[in-house]
């Protein structure tokens, strides 16, 4: 049976729960058995997504060097699971790729807990209280096999024990406990003091010494190289020739020739190699003497001839260049079209200007006009819904800031519909915020969207399912303004492979170098204006939720927004 690490998910207006979202650990030669299992390439979309990673690399660094593979499974696939409540499920998830568990557990291990980061290291903070209670009646069900969830000590307090007690069920702290609760088949909540990571980690797993790893792996490569070493005397009896051979052929540094002490051999063979070494020596006395004998006659041709002789080079620097030679050759369409792809487009601006239109042009020309000059429209809509439950859209209609100002507890996706004739059309979507953070939306795996777009799929939705959703990343503490969020779009009849190259070395971290790049690429097609590139950019608002804005809430805003799209 598959061990999961499982976060369980509700709907606190709703008071109901909705099932759990499990991850589950492979190693790399295996596939899950069940196919609605999908593969965990990178964070997932919660307000913490930055800070994940980073708590990763703090706790458990060895997980980098580990094939195994991660995949999420969810109960119910109708509902959206999300949230940062998901964190610590995913840590130890992430976590246990590469330590195994210290005691087997009966069922799955249930978690759930928003992780932060500071100076001190990596902190579990406690979650909604309405939504614990719901997820902790969930786990005491008798229908739930499941028998540990790991909580933060934050959310433990009258009311959760006296839940806990009515079911018969045992809260043990972090501090106190052992690790026989992992085989109680009484249901049990262990919580976690904000400070307890690194004790959990301890609890749970096996730590693996990576020093102790590489040491040994150091000491097997010495001796391996000692044996040989010591070895060498006795490896001329396996390779008699070769080694021989080898040993006995040495380089004269001063004349180059090549010296070669042979081994010992019978009278005869050596008198015989004797006069093979004299005949080699007489042949190039020959030779040098021959040599030496031509110098000294060139030496004596009179200045006439000499002159007559040299300019046979300079005749031919004097000679005229045809003027054919200077036109430079015509450029194939073939040849524009792989320019485009690379993000060069002088010479689609030359084809256009020495006479892209004109009739007397090849059949593979008349067709890259039609592609060049074939319209394309984009209609985008960024379509939100606020923390208080309140859905809206707004319609992308022109370029500029958009009157829409959103929190990190809001959610947001992006819906466009395209109108073109073109077979595949190749779509760039790219999220920048004025901190410099770079995120890139299409083609992006883990939201499942990948390039290129046929013709039957001119609706794009970022993310591809309709019940998932954009957040929005936590605002730093220093940052007391709000931030202006920007989406750049791209839609091009050709793969900007300038850009696809770039997209392995895409970070997340401000001001990466590859994302810059990329964006710099993206804004260079604005200035070919040509019907076939559709380029567009919009902005709008980025504040903390408890920030008014004019005096506003940021909710009034956006009924001001709904009312600019009506217009």
């Amino acid at each position: 049976m598959t061990f999961h690490f499982a976060y369980p998910n509700v709907l606190p207006r709703s008071n109901i729960y909705i099932g759990c979202g499990r991850y589950a650990v492979f190693p790399p030669e295996k596939e899950p058995d069940n196919s609605t299992y999908k593969e965990v390439l990178e964070a997932p979309m919660t307000p913490n997504r930055n800070l994940l990673a980073r708590a990763v690399q703090l706790l458990a660094v060895e997980r980098y060097h580990s094939r195994n593979r991660l995949f999420h499974i969810q109960d119910q696939t109708e509902h959206i699971y999300q949230g940062d409540s998901l964190d610590l499920a995913w840590l130890l998830a992430q976590i246990h790729c590469s330590r195994d568990l210290c005691c087997p557990v009966t069922g799955d291990i249930w978690c759930t807990g928003i992780l932060d980061l500071d100076k001190d290291g990596v902190h579990l903070l406690g979650v909604n209280h309405d939504a614990f209670c719901l997820k902790l009646e969930a786990f005491l069900d008798p229908a739930n096999p499941d028998t540990l969830f790991i909580v933060p000590l934050a959310n433990i307090n009258s009311q959760t024990v006296a839940i806990c007690e009515k079911r018969g069920a045992a809260i043990q702290q972090l501090d106190s406990c052992s690790r026989r609760l992992c085989k109680s088949k009484q249901k049990q909540v262990l919580a976690v003091p904000a400070n307890g990571m690194t004790k959990l980690l301890e609890f749970l797993f096996i730590k693996k010494n990576i020093t102790r790893t590489v040491a040994g792996g150091i000491l097997l490569l010495t001796a391996i190289f000692l044996g040989c070493w010591f070895a060498r005397p006795y490896l001329p009896a396996f390779f008699p020739e070769t080694v021989v051979e080898k040993e006995h052929a040495e380089k004269n540094d001063t004349t180059g020739e090549e010296i070669i002490t042979e081994p010992l051999q019978p009278e005869a063979e050596q008198q015989t190699v004797v006069a093979e070494q004299h005949n080699r020596a007489d042949i190039q006395k020959k030779e040098t003497s021959a040599q030496q004998s031509a110098k000294s006659s060139q030496q004596k041709t009179t200045p006439q001839q000499q002159q007559q002789q040299i300019p046979t080079t300079t005749q031919q620097q004097q000679q005229p260049i045809s003027p054919s030679s200077t036109v430079p050759q015509k450029i194939s369409a073939q040849q524009i079209v792989a320019a485009i792809k690379r993000g060069d487009f002088q010479p689609l601006t030359a084809f256009l200007q020495a006479g892209g239109h004109n009739e007397n042009i090849s059949q593979k020309e008349r067709l890259l006009q039609q592609q060049i000059t074939s319209p394309t429209t984009v209609k985008a809509q960024l379509r939100y819904q606020l923390a208080n439950g309140k859905k809206g859209e707004t319609i992308f209609t022109g370029e500029g800031v958009l009157p829409l100002f959103l929190t990190r507890m809001d959610y947001y996706r992006l819906v466009i519909t395209i109108d073109s004739s073109a077979e595949k059309l190749w779509l760039y979507v790219m999220q920048v915020d004025s901190l410099g953070k770079l995120s890139m939306l299409f083609p992006n795996a883990a939201l499942g969207s990948t390039n290129p777009i046929s013709k039957t799929e001119r609706r794009v939705l970022i993310p591809e399912s309709s019940a998932h959703w954009l957040v929005l990343d936590k605002l730093p503490e220093d940052e007391k303004k709000q931030i202006s969020e920007n989406i750049y779009l791209l839609l091009s009849p050709w793969p900007a492979e300038d850009i696809e190259k770039l997209l392995p070395s895409l970070t997340e971290e401000p001001q990466n170098a590859a994302g810059l790049t990329i964006l710099q690429q993206l804004k260079k097609r604005e200035k070919i204006k040509i019907p076939a590139l559709y380029y567009h950019y919009w902005s709008f608002s980025h504040v903390r939720p408890e920030q008014p804005f004019n005096g506003e809430k940021p909710a009034k805003q956006n009924q001001a927004a709904a009312n600019h799209n009506k217009k």
